[in-house]
């Protein structure tokens, strides 16, 4: 059977590098971690600011 499409296959299949063993930089954990911890625990504190303002004015 003669392949009507001879580039066909080479577009469709992916091209797959062997992992280098060792060589690797090691990078932090999650350098944006914090930044968003705080945002976090400052919403927290707002939104609970807010509800105890809200209770108090209600007496």
């Amino acid at each position: 059977m003669v392949n009507r499409f001879p580039c066909y296959d080479e577009l469709l299949m992916a091209k797959f590098k062997p992992v280098k063993k060792g060589g690797g930089k090691k990078q932090p954990a999650n350098p944006g971690a914090l930044p968003c911890v705080v945002i976090v625990i400052s919403g927290i504190l707002l939104l609970s600011m807010l509800f105890y303002w809200v209770l108090s004015s209600g007496k």
